[in-house]
């Protein structure tokens, strides 16, 4: 096997800042299960692939996970990966500010008294904000990358 799979969703879990513990945590897939998709020892059903891309916050993660390892999906989706891939770090940017809007009206309110009243929350919004800057700049790194402005 060319690898391409296993490292993509290695990848798409380290990125989601995950362990395989946390992974089964979440969503009862085996840690062993896990690791043998993540070497390529094994492949994920769809049920599983699609619970690793809500999980990892990763849109378009099976559809890109099936260009890599399966070449009939492939030849019959000749153009549509890149396409989908710059979709999902759209969509991603959509999710990480949905984030950063659901701390804004806490983090004002405490900015307007003067005094931060929950130093997690605050702590939050600036992590928050800090993976929106990262995925609004995967949006216009991929977008320069596939020439589409």
């Amino acid at each position: 096997m060319s690898g391409k799979g296993g490292e993509m969703l290695r990848a798409a879990r380290k990125s989601a800042g995950m362990s395989q513990t946390q992974v089964y945590l979440a969503t009862r897939i085996s840690e062993s299960n896990l690791q043998r998709w993540e070497q390529e020892d094994s492949k994920p059903n769809m049920e599983d692939l699609y619970k690793l891309e809500l999980l990892y916050h990763a849109p378009g993660l099976w559809h890109e996970y099936l260009k890599a390892t399966s070449p009939a999906y492939a030849a019959h989706h000749p153009t549509a990966a890149s396409d989908r891939s710059l979709l999902a770090h759209v969509v991603s940017v959509a999710k990480e500010a949905a984030d950063v809007h659901a701390l804004q009206d806490r983090v004002e309110r405490d900015l307007i008294d003067g005094r931060i009243d929950s130093q997690s929350d605050w702590n939050e919004y600036l992590r928050q904000l800090r993976e929106l800057n990262t995925a609004s700049g995967s949006v216009l790194l991929k977008s320069e990358m596939e020439g589409v402005n």
